[in-house]
């Protein structure tokens, strides 16, 4: 099931919380606020957020996440906070947030 956004060139926050996804493949430019949170993700591939230059906030607690792979958060260098409490993650690769300079808070 694919959702359609008017204009969405001007979505600065987007909440999809409790909807059940499996996976996500969003390109909204001017987001900044993404929420993500209680969904069935389980797994963060390369550059899924590669068109989410303008994002600062991620919250994808309460999901399923196992496995986030090395460049998932390449192209955020806006990114300021991002949320992965209560998952399933054991690891996450060293080097995640090599790019990630404006990043305050991991939880």
């Amino acid at each position: 099931r694919q959702m359609c956004i008017r204009d969405r060139n001007q979505v600065k926050e987007l909440n999809l919380n409790k909807n059940r996804l499996v996976k996500i493949d969003l390109n909204l430019e001017k987001l900044e606020k993404l929420s993500i949170f209680g969904n069935y993700l389980t797994h963060l591939k390369n550059f899924v957020f590669k068109h989410l230059v303008c994002l600062k906030i991620l919250d994808f607690n309460f999901n399923k996440l196992g496995l986030i792979e090395l460049k998932v958060f390449q192209a955020l260098n806006n990114l300021t906070e991002l949320f992965l409490q209560y998952n399933s993650l054991t690891k996450l690769p060293s080097k995640l947030f090599i790019n990630s300079g404006k990043l305050i808070t991991i939880r």
